[in-house]
């Protein structure tokens, strides 16, 4: 039998997180139980308990995940277009945010649905939610904004959630990457509005 390399924590809760991404995106969250994310990840059941006592947990990480990778997509733009207006980067910022396709955003789109079914991934919605707040606030201090001004406005979060799955369900992204303008527009409203 061979002997499995010894890695690090975070190499191995890595290992988990895409394990159980694959299966969260086969099976959807409700259904996909902590045996399945053993067997995807070929670890031991102590193993993966080690790191992790739920699929709640695990996809917190995986949600936070993708914001670590909006993250630093905000601050290299912000690097490479210190010569646009505030105002300017921020709406950039938040179309990118609605049209980019990484490997995160079909996942978020689930989680979206599941919320509206389960109590437990509401709650985990709403931890989210406020920890996204925290992650984005050295990007928003850079520009000189409040974000809690951005995420505490029901209005745009469900204009920012409901095109997310409209791209994710509905559209693929075709119809509403060749309308960016038309995005553009409908953000800027909500900047002139909200946060300028």
């Amino acid at each position: 039998m061979m002997k499995r390399k010894r890695l690090l924590p975070q190499e191995r809760k890595k290992e988990i997180k895409k394990a159980a991404a694959r299966i969260f995106k086969e099976k959807g969250f409700s259904a996909t139980t902590m045996e399945d994310v053993i067997a995807e990840s070929g670890l031991s059941t102590g193993g993966v308990y080690h790191y992790y006592k739920n699929t709640a947990d695990i996809l917190y990480d995986i949600m936070m995940m993708g914001n670590e990778h909006r993250n630093e997509v905000i601050m290299e733009f912000l690097s490479a277009n210190s010569n646009l207006s505030k105002k300017d980067i921020i709406v950039e910022l938040l179309t990118d945010k609605i049209l980019d396709r990484n490997e995160y955003k079909s996942l978020y789109a689930m989680f979206l649905l599941e919320c509206k079914k389960n109590e437990k991934y509401r709650k985990l919605y709403e931890r989210l939610r406020k920890d996204t707040c925290e992650n984005y606030k050295k990007p928003a201090e850079k520009l000189g904004i409040d974000v809690l001004k951005l995420f505490d406005s029901p209005e745009f979060e469900m204009f920012m959630n409901g095109t997310i799955l409209a791209i994710e369900y509905l559209d693929n992204g075709s119809v509403l990457s060749q309308k960016r303008q038309l995005i553009r527009e409908f953000i800027t409203c909500f900047v002139d509005k909200h946060l300028i």
